[in-house]
């Protein structure tokens, strides 16, 4: 491995895809629930991921009609549903710091100039890596607390900024930030 310190870079590969016809076609046929009334009523657009924890919400008897209240209090249960994939490009001190902190599955291949990793976990896997790696400050490079950041703003931009609401981010002087309960 070289020398210098690698700025990481992820990418998003997969994402669980639910076949909605077929789930709403059984919750109303099986359950009579229609967890999309409650949904469609909402003033903003939500995106299918959130979509998805609201309607196995639902499914688990859980009352929606305040969707956005369901998001912020959600069980780790519920999001053991939800699977996501990440393609990480990163050195090696990065690597050694990330992976003995994480619940998730990892492929990890070395070339000379980095290490490229698949990982793969639930959501609540991902959720806990990066609620336990931000929320106190274990004195990481930047570079490891950036990978952090980088990972929890997918899931923001994905519309699961809701899970995170009962924490402020904290902007350390090298622009990464930690995690402070609010």
């Amino acid at each position: 491995m070289g020398v210098f310190n690698m700025i990481p870079e992820i990418g998003l590969l997969t994402v669980t895809q639910i076949d909605w016809p077929t789930f709403r076609a059984t919750m109303d046929k099986v359950l009579s629930l229609r967890p999309d009334t409650d949904i469609n009523r909402l003033p903003v657009d939500l995106s299918e991921d959130a979509k998805i924890l609201l309607n196995i919400a639902a499914y688990y008897g859980w009352k929606i009609e305040n969707p956005l209240g369901v998001l912020r209090r959600l069980p780790p249960m519920f999001m053991e549903y939800l699977s996501y994939s990440f393609f990480i490009a990163c050195d090696n001190s990065t690597w050694e710091e990330f992976n003995p902190t994480s619940n998730l599955n990892i492929i990890k291949r070395e070339l000379p100039e980095c290490l490229l990793l698949i990982t793969t976990g639930t959501l609540a896997a991902w959720y806990q890596t990066i609620i336990t790696n931000l929320e106190r400050d274990w004195q990481y490079t930047r570079e490891t607390r950036l990978l952090f950041d980088k990972i929890m703003i997918t899931f923001e931009r994905r519309g699961l900024n809701y899970l995170f609401e009962g924490y402020r981010k904290k902007v350390l002087e090298d622009h990464t930030f930690l995690l402070e309960k609010k």
